[in-house]
């Protein structure tokens, strides 16, 4: 029976006494706990208060029933949805409510109600009682209910901390992608305004906003001309961006997946170290180069993964682009 605790209704918990209920929830075999749990013992109660005011004889619950059943080894987490039961049906047993410390059933509880659920519902019911009842918090006595109060106060702080955050990270990646934007589409056009054509390669849809956009291939920059010294035939594209407010370069290569073999990288060049992000999927061929500065290995357009520090989704397209194109004043990155 302690096996299947996660799906049992109300039927299965009606009439249960406290000692076969003690039992099932010491179980070794039991698999649910915490949230889970919290909500099935918070079932079996109010149906023995249901089973109680109709007039059925119920077997008394004693405050080491009560201890047990909400011990913090076996529910080390409140549901957010009965908190607020637990603190009142606790009121029957002050030895077990009147605990200190944590791991207490009041400080669990106390601690459901900080969450996001529990304050949205609080703070509709303080706003309009008429509208939205909440007969549990009334019947609170005073003391607990400051407490809860107190605890929704300091929800409310971490939750509005944790908002701002997000809200700072969100206008940082939007930054990036603005100032990357920049950046590539004045790399675009110094290479429109020069006579000699260069291969480009275009990605799209990748979960690291500033890696979208167009690459470019530059047998003059650095990392080339490194790579030329051990893979003289080795191809390397390009894209100067802005990401985690810094200045980096988006590389995509080509490596070795065996001797006939070609896998392809994205990553990103940060202070001399190279940080994979995605890669393609194997293909045949070797590295090679033409004289028009592109790979002998075709470049896989899609089927592209996530590798280690990259973000999901991995880049739904990438292609090279054979024709030049123009080049709206729009975001790629946001686009894509």
């Amino acid at each position: 029976m302690a096996e299947r605790m996660e799906r049992m209704n109300v039927n299965l918990l009606n009439g249960m006494s406290p000692r076969l209920m003690r039992s099932l929830v010491q179980c070794d075999k039991l698999e649910c706990g915490g949230v889970v749990l919290s909500e099935k013992v918070a079932m079996w109660l109010r149906c023995r208060d249901a089973a109680e005011k109709e007039g059925s004889s119920v077997i008394p619950l004693t405050d080491e029933d009560f201890y047990w059943l909400t011990h913090v080894q076996l529910m080390p987490q409140v549901s957010p949805h009965d908190a607020l039961f637990y603190l009142n049906y606790g009121a029957n047993y002050p030895q077990v409510m009147n605990e200190i410390g944590p791991g207490s059933i009041k400080s669990r509880c106390l601690a459901a109600c900080s969450g996001s659920w529990a304050l949205d519902n609080l703070t509709a019911h303080l706003d309009n009682p008429e509208k939205r009842s909440m007969k549990l918090y009334e019947n609170l006595e005073m003391d607990m209910k400051v407490q809860v109060l107190e605890s929704s106060l300091v929800g409310a702080k971490k939750l509005m901390g944790e908002r701002d955050q997000l809200s700072s990270s969100r206008d940082v990646r939007e930054n990036d992608v603005q100032l990357s934007d920049e950046i590539m589409y004045q790399s675009i056009q110094k290479q429109y305004t020069s006579s000699s054509k260069v291969s480009k390669v275009i990605v799209m849809g990748a979960g690291i906003a500033p890696a979208n956009g167009v690459y470019i291939y530059n047998p003059n920059s650095a990392a080339n001309k490194s790579q030329q010294k051990d893979f003289p035939n080795m191809t390397i594209y390009e894209k100067e961006a802005v990401w985690n407010q810094s200045s980096v370069t988006f590389v995509l290569y080509p490596t070795s997946a065996g001797q006939y073999y070609t896998q392809y990288k994205l990553a990103v060049r940060l202070n001399n170290k190279m940080i994979v992000f995605y890669n393609s999927p194997t293909v045949m061929g070797v590295n090679g180069v033409s004289s028009r500065g592109e790979s002998g290995a075709p470049l896989p357009e899609q089927g592209w993964e996530v590798e280690g520090e990259g973000v999901h989704p991995p880049p739904q397209f990438v292609g090279k682009i054979e024709q030049p194109v123009s080049i709206e004043r729009s975001s790629l990155t946001k686009s894509v």
